[in-house]
């Protein structure tokens, strides 16, 4: 299964990564199915309506995300609860430092379909999630791997092929790579 990330958390464009661009990437590898993680049967992430709308991916979708309200409230709530602690804010400060660094030096790397869906963007992703795990071991495992086996449950009911292609956002993009690695 080929492992195709979009960006609907970014509000500008990436260079080299139009609609037309992730199109002809997608439909490269002549998916069966397109699955993907930015949507439910209750509805679709709405920065992904333009592409997942095309007819050609309408036809083959099968959408195996989750409700993404119900876990960033429990990360809200998590937040709010400590934000009171001040080695609390400075580690928080630390990771939206992180954040902004990689997605600014990201923002200067991607040109093509092929750096936006690359080892190095899937690197520095997992690093982030490292450090995070480190700093907030609770709420990464409550919210980001909660989340995201949900979503490989979800994926795996689907029963996919070698030959689907899997939509989902730049973050969750290296922790599917790691445990779908045997498609």
């Amino acid at each position: 299964m080929r492992i195709i990330a979009l960006d609907p958390e970014n509000s500008k464009p990436i260079k080299g990564y139009a609609k037309k661009d992730i199109l002809d990437y997608i439909f490269s590898s002549g998916p069966s199915r397109i699955l993907c993680t930015l949507g439910t049967a209750n509805g679709i992430n709405p920065a992904a309506v333009d592409i997942l709308d095309e007819p050609e991916i309408k036809r083959r979708l099968t959408l195996v995300g989750v409700n993404d309200r119900e876990h960033k409230n429990i990360e809200a709530e998590y937040m709010k609860k400590n934000n009171d602690r001040v080695d609390f804010q400075v580690k928080r400060n630390v990771l939206e430092m992180i954040d902004a660094s990689i997605i600014s030096f990201l923002d200067g790397y991607w040109n093509s379909p092929e750096t936006v869906n690359s080892e190095l963007t899937d690197t520095l992703f997992k690093a982030k999630h490292r450090l995070r795990a480190t700093i907030f071991y609770d709420l990464e495992e409550t919210v980001w791997e909660k989340r995201n086996e949900t979503i490989l449950n979800n994926i795996r009911a689907s029963n996919p092929g070698k030959n689907d292609v899997l939509l989902c956002t730049l973050e969750e993009r290296y922790w599917l790579n790691e445990k779908l690695s045997t498609f």
